[in-house]
C-alpha cells in the first residue's frame, strides 16, 4: 500500500499510483478500503512573480500537518522559520515529489519574505488550515448532502 502523501523527512520515492476507489452511491458509506485508496493528496500549480514562474504545492499528510501543528504552537521565541519549514514540507514538482528537504531551510529562510508568505497562504488554503478554507469544504460538504440524511 502506497502513501501519496510523502513526509517531508525522510524524502521517499514516488509511490505508485493506487487504483481508482470504488464508486460509491450517496447512501452507502466509504470503507477502509475505499478510504485508504482515495487520492486525497492532490498538488496545485501556484504563480509566484518574486521568484519569476509557477510552483507546486502539495496537500500535506495527517502526520506532517501534526508536526506543523506542534512546531506553531510549541515554537520557541527565537526561532524564525516556520514559513521555511512549510515550504519544505509543500513545494514539490507536478508529480507531487518534494523539492526540499530540512537541510534547505537555512536557505529557503533567505529567500524573498513576500515569495515566503505567498506560499505559506496557499499551502494553508490548500490544505484547509484557513478558517474560511475550512467553512468553505464544510459548505460543499453541506450541499451534498441529501434531504434523508438531514435532521428532521
Amino acid at each position: 500500500m502506497g502513501d501519496k502523501c510523502r513526509m517531508a523527512v525522510p524524502v521517499e520515492p514516488a509511490a505508485p499510483e493506487a487504483a481508482a476507489p470504488p464508486e460509491t452511491t450517496e447512501s452507502a458509506g466509504l470503507g477502509r478500503d475505499a478510504i485508504l485508496a482515495a487520492p486525497d493528496c492532490k498538488v496545485a500549480a501556484f504563480p509566484v512573480p518574486e521568484w519569476g514562474g509557477v510552483v507546486y504545492v502539495r496537500v500535506i499528510n495527517g502526520e506532517e500537518r501534526e508536526t506543523l501543528e506542534d512546531l506553531i504552537t510549541e515554537r520557541p521565541k527565537d526561532r524564525h522559520d516556520i514559513r521555511a519549514r512549510f515550504a519544505v514540507m509543500v513545494l514539490c514538482d507536478e508529480a507531487g515529489k518534494q523539492l526540499f528537504s530540512l537541510a534547505d531551510i537555512v536557505e529557503l529562510n533567505k529567500k524573498s519574505g513576500a515569495a515566503l508568505d505567498r506560499i505559506f497562504d496557499f499551502a494553508r488554503d490548500l490544505n484547509a488550515m484557513l478558517p474560511e478554507s475550512v467553512e468553505g469544504h464544510e459548505k460543499n460538504s453541506d450541499a451534498g448532502q441529501s434531504d434523508a440524511s438531514g435532521s428532521a
